[in-house]
């Protein structure tokens, strides 16, 4: 398990050296997401808790709302993720999570090179 850390780390974040190289992945999976979300919404794979009334779906927040972990936009209060959108919607959420302890990590000084 150790290694497939190390490989996450390494492409995330190069071991704390190149940080800003989690943003980008951070883009891409919104960006991957955005679309994902968007085609669910539109096959009836997301679909509002309660009638949505004066709340619109609204694909990109919806996606924030799942892969950053501190940030609530309440999208996915008010609107639910079934079939293939709920695994797109956890998968969102583990690497949200994981790109954001790596990049915490990281800043704080926490993660060093392979070769010290």
């Amino acid at each position: 398990m150790s290694r497939v850390g190390g490989y996450f780390l390494d492409g995330a974040i190069g071991y704390g050296q190149r940080n800003g190289r989690a943003l980008w992945w951070l883009l891409l999976i919104l960006v991957i997401d955005t679309i994902a979300f968007h085609f669910a919404h539109a096959h009836g794979q997301i679909r509002a808790v309660h009638a949505a009334g004066r709340h619109q779906f609204q694909a990109v927040a919806y996606a924030l709302d799942s892969l950053l972990p501190i940030v609530n936009l309440h999208q996915r209060d008010t609107f639910v993720a079934t079939g293939y959108a709920r695994w797109i919607v956890w998968v969102s959420v583990l690497l949200g999570w994981a790109l954001a302890t790596a990049v915490a990590a990281a800043l704080a000084g926490l993660l060093r090179t392979r070769d010290s």
